[in-house]
Parts: C-alpha cells; structure tokens; sequence
C-alpha cells in the first residue's frame, strides 16, 4: 500500500473520541462537561459546528467585532445542550428532524449575546423555531420581542414604577437592597421581559441617586 493510500485511508477514518476532545477545546474554548456531551453525541457535535461556521459569517457579515466571537458559540453550545436538548427530549424529536437550519440558530444566539433580545425571549424564540422552523427575525418582529435599549424610553418606565412602588422605594433608602431588585422586577413585568435587567438597574439607581 502506497503512502498516499494510507493517507487517504486516515483521512477517511472517523474522528476519535480523544482527537474531538483536544479539537473542541483549541477550537472552541469549552468545558471538559460541554465537550464530553458532544463526544458522546455525534449528530449534536455535527449540529454545533454547522452553527459555529455560520456564527462566523454571520459576524463577518454584520461586521461584530471577533472578540466577540467565541462568547456567542458559548452561547451556541449552551442553548444546544440544555434548552434545545430538553425541547427535543420533550417532543421525542430527532436532530436529523431538526427544523431550524444552522444559519437561523447562529442568528438567534448572535441577537442573544448582542443584546437585541432578553434571555426570556431567546428561549420562547428556540422552542417557536423548533416548532415552526421560522427564522429568529420573523419572530421577533411577528411577537414584538426586541429589546427597549433607548434610554430615555427606559427612564420614562422606571419613573412610572418608582411612582407605583414609594414603600419600596423608602425600603431601599434605608439600605434593604432586595427592594431594589423588586423595582427591577416591576419595570421587568411592565415591559414584558424586554429590558436588559442591568440596563433597567442602573437607570432606577440614576433616578434615585439624582
């Protein structure tokens, strides 16, 4: 046998479960759990770096700075291993059944991490896209999920709920720091989950430090 053969024949050969787990942790930075998940899920393994090869066109494509690159296929592995896992464990579906294509996942976590959707929306957007195989975009738009990031607009709400709420005001004043979590949570509630909670914390902080 040539040694041409044999190279062609190793190349061939199917990846060993050691060889993955030194290629996903270079390649990809994750945890010896994520990786042993992926070593014994192959079509999950396969899954994810379909989605990782589309997140970094879909960076490239909207120009997100690389930095930021390997937090959004954190992301990727985590909302594949747990709330994706758990609604296809639910729905006895297959991952070669899958009806969300690589490119709409690698959308979905990229709008995730960027901040144009709250945790909350991002895992009702995954279980309508298994559901449906809709794209993230068609969704957001269809439900009105995008996140409120304009200030001004936060400020208006978190005035409202400052009004509403002077017993928990007065509370926080006196140093009770749980009472400033329940101000976060009423402008959470009045806006439905689409503001960033730290965004929505530091604007009521300005408002009662002002």
């Amino acid at each position: 046998m040539s040694e041409i053969d044999v190279k062609k024949i190793k190349k061939e050969l199917p990846e060993l479960p050691q060889q993955k787990r030194v290629r996903f942790k270079k390649e990809y930075g994750l945890s010896g759990e994520e990786i042993e998940t992926f070593v014994k899920q192959r079509e999950l393994a396969d899954c994810f770096e379909s989605i990782v090869s589309e997140i970094k066109i879909w960076c490239k494509d909207k120009k997100i700075p690389e930095d930021r690159v390997p937090k959004i296929i954190k992301v990727a592995s985590n909302y594949l291993q747990t709330d994706l896992w758990s609604i296809l464990k639910s729905k006895k579906i297959k991952i070669k059944d899958l009806k969300i294509t690589p490119e709409n996942f690698a959308e979905l976590v990229t709008i995730l991490v960027e901040g144009k959707i709250s945790s909350r929306a991002g895992k009702d957007i995954l279980a309508e896209m298994v559901e449906t195989g809709a794209d993230p975009s068609s969704i957001i738009k269809e439900k009105n999920l995008e996140q409120v990031s304009d200030e001004g607009q936060i400020e208006e709400i978190a005035k409202k709920v400052i009004s509403q709420n002077k017993n928990a005001v007065e509370d926080y004043k006196k140093g009770k720091e749980n009472a400033l979590q329940f101000l976060v949570g009423g402008i959470m509630r009045e806006t439905k989950g689409k503001i960033n909670p730290e965004e929505a914390k530091k604007v009521i902080l300005k408002i009662l430090k002002g």
